[in-house]
């Protein structure tokens, strides 16, 4: 019947009222501060910013302005009433105010601190606000006092390896970035010197630094960890004691030793250490390779070299002795900051979980040549490495509960990306209940090999899994653990395969089972590089994982003759009744994105009256009453009038091929038969004619292939790629024509699933708004919203398995989305 809806643009509130809530009330609130007092002053380019809870600290959101360069910054933004914190910032957050209040109490007493951090505070309370002007990192009503001269002179004699190309610096702390203070050696003597005016009364932190390379490379910071004149509540830095004069700092470069006099120790003792890397296995940067972290500083700490173009990188630097820790290598990293070029040793066992998973430098106590391949711990002590990326993977983890019982249900899936010539340099092992790795359980045999695109599995019974998934049939290879000696998991236990002997890709925490999803009597499965998990003990009670609550994603479930079966089901039909029952988008695409039909689009074409029905060979196609069919027009002649004899004239078709889509809208035809297949070998099961055949809108002719994308009850969704390179949709039905929308939800269609993008389209002949729900595998909601179309946003869901439930006027429907 006719009704009205009533709402209110952009709000659920006014659903059946039309009502909006009243807009939230703001205030203007002027914010100012002085930075005249601002250390080594502004640079030209450097911008103050406002940051605060209000605008979630996000850096550069509010930047504040100085039009008249009087050194006052002032920004004004509407705030609602409540309380705020907030400080200023210099270029996002390259440099913050910061006080020195401590154990919970504030530097200034109308700061907040909750013990990490002292912020500003302040109230909106109904009325617009012109914030105090306050100096920068004062407190409210403070002004600077006298300045004096601080010079900084630190003798740099100690440092081994000498100072690097970029020089010495003063900062960190009240000074600010890596690079706050240039120091020189004017007369070549070592000792750097550089000065900078501080205001009276200011103390804090400082550190020298040799050859950052940037503001942020803290790498390059002496390291004064355990002596008596660093500060371990702020990162082992200086301590500068309160100026109230002019003063001159003298200090030995890493060692507090030479405080006050600038002497440095003499009897140091170095030894050369070699670091070298074989990068045959990856595709060097542009920026080339380095060693850094840990000991060594940041990202781009040591630069190495590849001279003889072998593809080995190394650098040689002297190291004091007794030198310990940690360090990585790096490709290309872009700054001192960039780990993400870090090489990857997660789960390997060279690697140190407490810090980072870095490398590991035992104390140095004579000259090291430390070789390694990049990435790999199999490496190390030889630089030799695995022939590119490891060329097998993990791909489930199963633990199926089998009506053979006991651990005959466990299995390891892998995957083949490249070709294996011999299988056995690969084994397994079970990392059990978080007690770390116990190494290689279990290799392939010798003389195996596999091929790239195989799917192996790895068992411990293959009765069980023959017939719980037909594994020998699915699966390219199967290899029995007969004593369980790797495949033992037991639904919380970590999954490592080895290379040459060394772990290159583990599933879960060999060091932690409760940080390992539980895939207790179910299994995990990896989708585009993410791990997903079915329910717990959903294969409980199942004979075969088609009739668990949780099918494993790599097992068919689809027969032959299932498709077949659907394909008998009835009298098939175009689904004109409902929106995009013929549709159309690019060649490799599983959504139609060009165009989709109205319902009863081109009622007067041959289309609409038209039937297939199958047997469990043939297909008839039935051109209704009209005796006419509806396609494209290149397609039709090739199929029914490859020679051109009968041209089709526009008399007989007024909506002749000579229209702009190129179609014929009423082709007149004969009833005819074809000869179909059913193919299960690709992602979905498809239907392959012999010849002519096709299903809905006439697109491809001569051995057309029909994949069935989704399927249920009296009805099928169909995409074909047509003459014209393009994909074809077609929703068809074996139901009666309807007419209403009584009873119609359950012919849901949602699509493409699995989907690789972000929305997916969810058709229904019922009409009016749909409430949708999604669920995790595990029960857990994460969506719950209402749609007045077709179109439904995933873009923040991640990869995995979802249900999904969709409700029209209190009628359901639950369907499995796949997010790749």
């Amino acid at each position: 019947e006719d009704y009205t809806l009533l709402h209110c643009f952009g709000e659920c509130s006014g659903n059946g009222t039309g009502e909006c809530p009243a807009p939230a009330t703001t205030y203007d609130v002027t914010f100012s501060v002085n930075m005249s007092n601002y250390i080594g002053g502004l640079a030209e380019d450097d911008i103050v910013y406002l940051n605060g809870n209000f605008n979630g600290w996000c850096g550069e959101c509010n930047p504040m302005s100085d039009d008249d360069g009087d050194e006052i910054w002032t920004t004004t933004i509407p705030m609602e009433n409540g309380d705020y914190e907030y400080k200023f910032t210099v270029n996002g957050w390259d440099d913050q105010e910061f006080w020195t209040g401590g154990d919970g109490e504030t530097a200034c007493p109308e700061n907040t601190d909750d013990g990490t951090y002292e912020n500003r505070a302040m109230t909106v309370a109904g009325e617009d606000i012109n914030m105090l002007t306050v100096f920068w990192n004062l407190c409210l009503g403070e002004v600077p006092g006298d300045s004096y001269t601080v010079t900084f002179q630190v003798n740099t004699s100690a440092i081994v390896g000498g100072v690097g190309a970029d020089g010495i610096y003063a900062g960190g702390g009240i000074l600010g970035n890596a690079q706050a203070v240039q120091l020189f050696d004017d007369d070549g003597d070592g000792i750097y010197e550089g000065s900078i005016e501080l205001p009276g009364g200011t103390s804090g932190n400082y550190i020298f630094l040799n050859s950052p390379s940037d503001g942020g490379d803290w790498g390059a910071k002496e390291n004064l960890e355990g002596q008596e004149c660093s500060d371990p509540a702020n990162f082992n830095d200086r301590i500068l004691p309160e100026i109230t004069a002019d003063t001159t700092i003298l200090a030995c470069f890493g060692y507090c030793s030479g405080d006050g006099t600038g002497e440095c120790p003499d009897d140091i003792v170095t030894h050369d250490v070699t670091f070298s890397v074989n990068t045959v296995n990856i595709t060097v940067g542009e920026n080339g390779m380095f060693a850094g972290g840990g000991v060594l500083g940041g990202a781009n700490a040591l630069q190495l070299f590849d001279d003889d173009g072998d593809d080995v990188w190394e650098a040689t630097i002297p190291l004091l002795e007794g030198t310990e820790g940690n360090y990585a290598y790096f490709n290309s990293p872009t700054n001192s900051s960039d780990w993400s070029t870090k090489e990857n040793l997660d789960g390997q066992d060279c690697a140190d979980p407490g810090n980072f998973n870095d490398r590991i430098l035992a104390p140095v106590t004579e000259g090291t040549v430390l070789l390694a391949c990049f990435g790999f711990c199999s490496g190390d002590g030889t630089g030799i490495c695995p022939e590119g990326e490891p060329a097998m993977i993990l791909q489930g983890i199963i633990d199926f509960t089998v009506p053979e019982a006991q651990s005959n249900g466990k299995a390891i899936h892998l995957y083949v990306n490249d070709d294996i010539e011999d299988l056995s340099q690969y084994g397994l092992g079970s990392a059990n209940n978080g007690s770390g790795t116990d190494g290689e359980e279990w290799s392939f045999p010798a003389g195996s090999s596999a091929i790239s695109g195989q799917h192996i599995l790895v068992a411990r019974s293959q009765e069980a899994m023959d017939n719980y998934m037909n594994a020998s049939e699915i699966f390219d290879q199967l290899f029995i653990d007969e004593g369980g000696s790797a495949v033992q998991q037991n639904g919380d236990d970590a999954i490592e395969l080895f290379f040459l002997g060394g772990v290159v890709e583990t599933f879960g925490d060999a060091n932690d089972s409760a940080a390992t999803p539980s895939y207790t009597d179910a299994w995990a499965y990896k989708v585009n590089g993410e791990w997903t998990f079915a329910e717990e003990n959903c294969t409980d009670g199942s004979s075969t994982t088609c009739d668990s609550n949780c099918p494993y994603p790599f097992a068919n479930c689809n027969t032959d003759e299932s498709i077949i079966d659907l394909l008998m089901s009835g009298n098939w039909r175009s689904q004109a009744e409902a929106i995009g029952h013929m549709g159309v988008g690019p060649g490799n695409g599983f959504a139609p994105s060009y165009w989709e039909a109205p319902t009863w689009h081109k009622y007067f074409s041959g289309l609409y009256d038209d039937g297939w029905t199958f047997t469990e060979s043939t297909m008839t196609h039935d051109t209704g009453p009209d005796g006419a069919i509806f396609g494209k027009k290149p397609a039709i002649d090739a199929a029914f009038d490859p020679t051109g004899e009968n041209a089709y004239e526009a008399d007989i078709d007024p909506y002749d091929g000579n229209n702009n889509n190129n179609e014929y809208h009423n082709y007149q035809l004969d009833d005819y038969t074809d000869n179909y297949s059913v193919d299960l070998t690709g992602d979905y099961p498809a239907v392959v004619f012999e010849t002519i055949g096709n299903i809905g809108f006439y697109t491809s002719p001569g051995a057309a292939t029909f994949q069935i994308l989704d399927s249920g009850e009296g009805y099928a969704y169909f995409r074909n790629l047509g003459e014209d390179g393009l994909s074809w949709y077609n929703m068809m039905t074996t139901a009666d024509y309807l007419s209403t929308n009584d009873n119609v939800i359950l012919e849901m269609m949602v699509y493409p699933n699995p989907v690789d993008a972000n929305y997916v389209t969810i058709v229904t002949p019922a009409q009016g708004l749909k409430e949708i729900q999604v669920f995790t595998v595990t029960g857990r909601k994460v969506m719950d919203t209402v749609i007045n179309g077709e179109t439904l946003d995933l873009s923040s869901f991640n990869s995995g398995f979802y249900m999904l439930k969709v409700t029209i006027d209190g009628q359901s429907k639950i369907s499995k989305l796949v997010v790749r």
